[in-house]
Order: C-alpha cells, then sequence, then structure tokens
C-alpha cells in the first residue's frame, strides 16, 4: 500500500524546512497552495500542516498564514514516527458512517466494507441515526480525526448534508452510497434502480398481472426518485400499462416506520380499487403494511393479491416471505472501499458513479393469474 498522501506533504515540507528552504520566520504554502501543488484535498495538506505544527516546526497564525518557527526542534518522538506506529504499514484510515442498519438493508452492506478493508485500511465506524445533525457530526469528528477518507451512506432527508457538498467541492476523497448530489459529479455506488425496477416489472407482467399498484413513501431523496421515473421509462419502452389512479403516494417518509394510519390507508386504497391483483412497494416496510392491510380487507397475499418489493430478509431455510429485488449489498460495499482507496492514493480521477445490478428473488408473495 502507497504511503498516505498526508505524509508525503508532512515529509516533503519538514525535508523543506531542515534543508533550510524555508527558514525561521517564512511564510509556507497555504493549505490551497499544497492542495493544488500535491493535488490533494485541502483537507489532506492541512493534515500535514497540523502535524509539523504539533511537532513545533510550523507556527499556525489566524489570519495571516503558517510560518516556520524559530525554535525548531524535533521532538523525540516525531508525528510521522507515531503515525507509521499506527499503522504499522501506513494503511489509510477509512471512516465510514451509516444512518441505521436493519434485517432487510444495510448489515451486509458494513459487513463487506468491514471485510474488504481487512489488511488494506483502518476502518472507523460512526452511526447517525438516520439524524443529520448526528451525520454532521461525525463527518467532522472524523475528518478532524482525521481519516483518509469517508464512505457515507446519506440519511434519508429532502436536502442532501451540505458538509458533503463542500467535501466534494474540495474534491476531499469521499464515497457516497446508494444517493447521489444531483448537482454536482461525484463518486458514488449503489443499486441499478432503473434495471431493478425494469425486472421487476416485466416479473408482474410475466405473472400476467395488469392492474399494478405501486406504494410509495415521500420521495424525500434520489433512489426513490430514480425508482419512480425507472415506471415511466418502463411504460414509454414497453407499452406496459401505466394507470397512476392505482399508486399510492406519501406513505410517511423513507426512514420512517410504517404507521397505522398508512396500512389503513392502503387497506381503504385496495377496497376502492378492487381490481388491483399485484401492488409493487418500493420499499419492504410498505410491503409488510401491504400484505397487514389485505389481511384485513379479506384478502390473501400470494392467493388473491401479489406483493413486490425492494429486499425482503432472507429465512435460513426456505423461500422468503416477499419476491423482491434483492440488492447486492456484499458488492456494493466491496466497490466502496475499492473506490475510496483509489481516490486516497490518486485523488486526480474523473468521479465515478458505479450501479449495480439487483437479483430477483421469488417468495411466497404472488400467484399467477
Amino acid at each position: 500500500m502507497d504511503e498516505p498522501l498526508y505524509l508525503k506533504i508532512y515529509q516533503s515540507l519538514k525535508q523543506d524546512i531542515e534543508n533550510g528552504v524555508y527558514k525561521p520566520g517564512d511564510q509556507v504554502p497555504t493549505e490551497g497552495g499544497l492542495a493544488d501543488l500535491f493535488h490533494v484535498s485541502k483537507i489532506t495538506s492541512k493534515r500535514a500542516l497540523n502535524m509539523l505544527a504539533e511537532e513545533g516546526l510550523l507556527s499556525r497564525q489566524k489570519g495571516r498564514g503558517t510560518f516556520v518557527s524559530h525554535k525548531t526542534s524535533t521532538p523525540a518522538v516525531s508525528n510521522f514516527a507515531k503515525a507509521s506506529s499506527f499503522s504499522g504499514d501506513f494503511l489509510p484510515r477509512i471512516g465510514l458512517i451509516y444512518p441505521e442498519m436493519n434485517g432487510h438493508f444495510g448489515l451486509e452492506t458494513v459487513t463487506a466494507i468491514a471485510d474488504a478493508c481487512h489488511g488494506k485500511a483502518h476502518l472507523f465506524f460512526a452511526l447517525s441515526h438516520d439524524d443529520q445533525k448526528r451525520e454532521e457530526e461525525a463527518i467532522l469528528s472524523m475528518s478532524s480525526a482525521p481519516v483518509d477518507g469517508l464512505i457515507v451512506f446519506p440519511g434519508t432527508s429532502q436536502f442532501l448534508n451540505p458538509r458533503l457538498l463542500q467535501m466534494v467541492i474540495d474534491k476531499y476523497p469521499l464515497v457516497l452510497i446508494d444517493q447521489n448530489i444531483q448537482i454536482i459529479q461525484q463518486t458514488s455506488v449503489g443499486t441499478d434502480n432503473a434495471l431493478a425496477v425494469s425486472q421487476g416489472l416485466s416479473y408482474i407482467s410475466s405473472q400476467g398481472h395488469k392492474n399494478v399498484g405501486i406504494l410509495l413513501p415521500t420521495i424525500d431523496n434520489s433512489v426513490l426518485q430514480e425508482r419512480c421515473d425507472a415506471v415511466f421509462q418502463y411504460s414509454a419502452i414497453t407499452g406496459f400499462p401505466l394507470k397512476q389512479e392505482l399508486w399510492l403516494k406519501d406513505l410517511g417518509h423513507s426512514s420512517e416506520i410504517v404507521s397505522e394510519e398508512s396500512i389503513d390507508r392502503i387497506a381503504l386504497h385496495l377496497t376502492e380499487h378492487p381490481e388491483i391483483t399485484a401492488l409493487f412497494a418500493f420499499q419492504y416496510p410498505l410491503a409488510v403494511a401491504a400484505d397487514q392491510a389485505a389481511r384485513r380487507i379479506g384478502r390473501t397475499t400470494g392467493k388473491d393479491l401479489s406483493i413486490l418489493c425492494f429486499d425482503s430478509p432472507l429465512p435460513l431455510f426456505g423461500r422468503p416471505q416477499f419476491t423482491h429485488l434483492h440488492q447486492d449489498e456484499a458488492a456494493i460495499g466491496e466497490k466502496a472501499v475499492e473506490l475510496l482507496l483509489e481516490l486516497i492514493s490518486h485523488p486526480v480521477q474523473a468521479p465515478q458513479n458505479v450501479k449495480i445490478p439487483a437479483k430477483l428473488v421469488e417468495g411466497e408473495s404472488f400467484f399467477t393469474l
């Protein structure tokens, strides 16, 4: 593994100071100047300057700049030695910030990331609990710790954390999972939602269903928007009947547990539209709610109502409860680490937006017309 970039900057500046290139009282390049010179983010160059300041070689003066100290004796144990001792072989430090983990999505991704880091990077982990303030606190804490790069699964908010946007602008090594910043290119990895929706609707059609209801939470993130757009794209390409009067929208925010009110709304919707024979739930909790709603009005999932969803807990034996589109969390986690290590080693490269195919898994929730 290559030496971390902040250590290269640290060693280069320290050598210049020791060789008299920069004399006591001289101003050294700014964070921005070093970032441009070494093709790194400002956070990386700031880390190198802070290490030299901690050793007493530099004096950082707010509003003025960074200057070579008049007393430039090196401490007994340098920050370079500390970093070497910590990492053993200069393994980079990766921070992972995740909103939550549950039985149908999340745990496998985190496990894959941890496994992919083994022997390649040190991993630091924080849960944001799907709270944007806690997410920002984790970002600030890890970037000042500091880590060499971040993998972030943004929380389900209508607006992406502005701190992440600033990191993209600053070219900080950052990989987003399952979300995109619409206004600027950045490196991300997630499920190919357009392909997954196409797979799902093709399966529904192959089972003879034409009157399909779609269950959607409030569209509050890019993933849900991609899935929604993909339905229209599939209909336009294939001619699949798009009956929006059979859709049921705004069934709570995507981060919320499905409420009794949502179950009641689904039950009422099925009652008002008895022609519906299949439901496509954009999230697993909505499939659970639909199953409960069907029971309340005397319908049976897998007998006279089919349900398809994204994700579903896989049982130890037999088929899962719901036919679903299984997102390849292992591939997503492994690719996230691969992309971030590339960014840490070679920060000047075009952003990559990697899409991982989902797999349709048949469960007990479907019947053929």
